[in-house]
């Protein structure tokens, strides 16, 4: 996952829940065009963060439209894309996005990696200054 990502799921981690106007904050703005949400949008369709926007079916809509919809939302512009914003930036601040269990889950699995490898570097060390210590006090008493 990309450090940007990481950025915004820790976002939403810390309240359980953001608005749209807390995270177009957090945002690396590049292009200062739809293109700058794809992260946003990419979370959502890969179901990393919750949000209400759905198409007909219930499910996600596709990456470049949530984004168009999300900068149609935070800029105010009334089309991007394929996207017609009627209402401008109403909703904007009550747009919530909440987290999911994969949030969770990939949390939890960054935190056992972080200690799983100090453990490794605990026994390596430890095994390193034993194995050491040995060969000294082999030497010695030849």
């Amino acid at each position: 996952m990309k450090l940007h990502h990481h950025k915004l799921l820790k976002l939403i981690l810390a309240n359980r829940e953001a608005s749209l106007e807390d995270l177009s904050k957090a945002i690396d703005v590049k292009h200062n065009d739809y293109k700058d949400y794809f992260p946003l949008a990419c979370l959502v369709v890969s179901g990393y963060i919750s949000c209400d926007l759905r198409n007909s079916s219930g499910k996600p809509y596709d990456e470049k439209l949530l984004a168009s919809i999300f900068y149609s939302k935070v800029s105010g512009e009334e089309q991007v894309n394929n996207y017609h914003n009627s209402s401008g930036r109403k909703g904007y601040g009550s747009k919530l996005f909440t987290m999911t269990a994969k949030t969770q889950l990939y949390f939890d699995e960054l935190r056992a990696k972080r200690v799983e490898r100090m453990f490794t570097a605990l026994i390596s060390i430890i095994v390193g200054v034993s194995s050491a210590l040995i060969t000294l006090a082999i030497k010695s008493n030849i």
